[in-house]
């Protein structure tokens, strides 16, 4: 695979991120900056077919030292890029076929990916990448760390599985309705809430799998899910809603009273806010909800993009609010919701992530490409100052 190639053929509006080839020799994938994938047959010749995969980044993750970032795209090729010189990355093939999704341990040593031939793919990524082991799951497409000994993958048929990563035993299953789960962890707590693409919401135990509670059983899907500020758990469904619940110690103590407003289009995800908003929403209507704690209060909107907000993250050490989306733009709030700073990138911003000092936010976007944008001073610093682009570097093979 080669990126960075400038399109020859035709098929799109610019610079070509990325290209694969099937086994056969018959099949071409082309991934441009443009935002879009193309599907070729390369023995005839013939016009590019829409392709089906618009996410090219599956994975971006900053180590906890906030020196080295991780990616892998949808190819399966793996980078461990090193933030403080332009030479030392290492590039791997992390699995056989394409990739569906993948997560990174919260330690920053482990990497997981789900193989689209039905297999959760775990590396030790410590140092050099070394393969720790191959778990085969049917139609696995999702999956998500526990800690760092514990992997989750879950399947379109709705089962979940959790496997002890480093001896590569099963450790339990769980089976929803038919429907791709999405996954949230809470490890203090040793809880993981699954929500599914049928409309379930289940919160486990993380240790053993055994339900804690059934939150939610609805015709919409769920489509993103979150453990939030204070306790508070949320999920967002297809329709535009946000199920909001309310933990103490391990024991779901009721229902999160509705808040006025919703999405008017599919939450596409959501994150951990702040005390006096404990949950933050991204949507297809192109919209930032800040969702309040207090029962009944307004939600407070964040407008600006002018397309699906793919990404939101809260941080907290500078009061920030960022939010990434399909305008290609990534965008930072203050926690009131007046904007600060926007940051132009290539294609859709599709993944978030910071370091531990909350300064360097790394943002990934459709065309393979991950930008490291570095945040100076408070929520009172200007736009100019606040947003600029210290570097950027490709992570389509």
């Amino acid at each position: 695979m080669t990126g960075g190639l400038t399109a020859s053929s035709g098929g799109h509006a610019g610079d070509i991120a990325a290209v694969a080839m099937s086994p056969d020799g018959r099949l071409a994938i082309s991934a441009g900056l443009d935002g879009t994938a193309r599907l070729w047959d390369a023995t005839a010749g013939s016009a590019p077919a829409d392709e089906p995969f618009s996410a090219l980044l599956h994975v971006l993750a900053l180590a906890p030292d906030g020196r080295t970032a991780i990616t892998v795209d949808m190819y399966g090729i793996g980078r461990i890029r090193s933030l403080n010189s332009e030479s030392a990355e290492t590039v791997f093939d992390t699995c056989q076929q394409m990739c569906m999704d993948g997560a990174v341990s919260r330690d920053g040593q482990r990497l997981a990916v789900v193989d689209s031939r039905g297999a959760l793919v775990v590396w030790d990524v410590q140092d050099l990448p070394r393969l720790i082991g191959t778990h085969p799951h049917d139609r696995a497409a999702t999956c998500q760390f526990i800690g760092g000994r514990t992997a989750v993958s879950g399947s379109v048929d709705g089962s979940v599985i959790a496997w002890n990563v480093e001896t590569g035993d099963r450790l339990w299953t769980f089976g929803l309705r038919e429907g791709l789960p999405v996954f949230a962890v809470d490890e203090r707590r040793g809880l993981i809430m699954v929500g599914s693409a049928s409309g379930q919401v289940v919160l486990l135990e993380a240790a053993s799998g055994h339900p804690v509670s059934h939150l939610h059983d609805g015709s919409d899907a769920v489509a993103s899910c979150t453990f939030g500020h204070g306790g508070i758990l949320a999920a967002g469904t297809a329709a535009g809603d946000v199920l909001m619940w309310v933990l103490r110690d391990r024991a779901l103590v009721g229902r999160r009273g509705g808040s006025p407003g919703r999405h008017e289009g599919r939450v596409l995800h959501l994150a951990a806010g702040t005390p006096e908003h404990p949950i933050i929403s991204g949507s297809a209507d192109h919209r930032v909800g800040l969702w309040p704690a207090e029962a009944g209060a307004e939600v407070t909107w964040l407008n600006g993009h002018d397309a699906p907000v793919r990404q939101v993250l809260n941080g907290p050490h500078n009061g920030l609010i960022m939010s990434a989306g399909d305008d290609r733009t990534l965008r930072a709030w203050a926690a009131a919701g007046a904007p600060v700073a926007l940051l132009p990138i290539e294609g859709h911003g599709q993944l978030l992530t910071t370091g531990p000092d909350g300064e360097l936010i790394v943002c990934g976007d459709s065309g393979g490409f991950t930008y490291l944008a570095r945040l100076r001073g408070t929520t009172t610093t200007t736009s100019a100052e606040a947003g600029g682009a210290v570097g950027q570097f490709s992570s389509g093979g």
